[in-house]
């Protein structure tokens, strides 16, 4: 962990709204764009944003200094996506839903890159043809960036796990991007 970061979560600790102002200016574009991944929608990933700053202002006294300060948070994130959605979606078949809207909106945006960036629109064709899991393995590592140990911790798993799911993944990509991309 960095010195600065251990600064800011002892601000943080002390209730310093100016520090809880500088965290929302540097993760809240991060932890957005994963939101919206998750939840397939902007006012779903703009509601689990919200409530993960929340859950942080009212926990971070709980934080242990075990990981980084934003694996700690993108747990807090998924947590809240699942919220949202279990919230929005309660009187409803919640998993063909969710399942349903992904699909569409995935599909949305990967279609938007197809005369932008024909490797960028080749790759998003191959990870929308993983199973949630594995999609979201492959998000946290070659999307934003964090290490298999930070994924381990967010998906609450062993890191051969994650080490797996990557390896799996990527074989199921270059499979289907092997099989002709339609």
């Amino acid at each position: 962990m960095q010195s600065a970061e251990k600064e800011l979560i002892d601000k943080l600790i002390k209730n310093d709204e100016p520090a809880f102002a500088g965290l929302i200016n540097i993760y809240s574009e991060r932890l957005f764009r994963a939101a919206l991944f998750f939840t397939g929608n902007k006012e779903d990933a703009e509601d689990a944003v919200q409530e993960t700053f929340i859950a942080v202002h009212k926990y971070i006294k709980t934080f242990r200094f075990e990981s980084s300060l934003y694996t700690w948070m993108n747990h807090i994130l998924a947590n809240s996506c699942k919220k949202v959605l279990r919230n929005k979606y309660r009187w409803y078949d919640l998993t063909a839903k969710i399942n349903a809207e992904n699909v569409s909106l995935q599909k949305e945006l990967v279609e938007s890159w197809k005369d932008k960036n024909e490797n960028l629109y080749l790759a998003a064709k191959a990870m929308e043809s993983l199973d949630l899991v594995h999609k979201k393995t492959v998000y946290y590592a070659y999307i934003d960036g964090l290490k298999q140990e930070e994924i381990a911790v967010i998906m609450k798993c062993p890191v051969g796990t994650i080490h797996s799911r990557l390896s799996v993944a990527k074989k199921k990509m270059k499979e289907y991007l092997e099989s002709g991309v339609e």
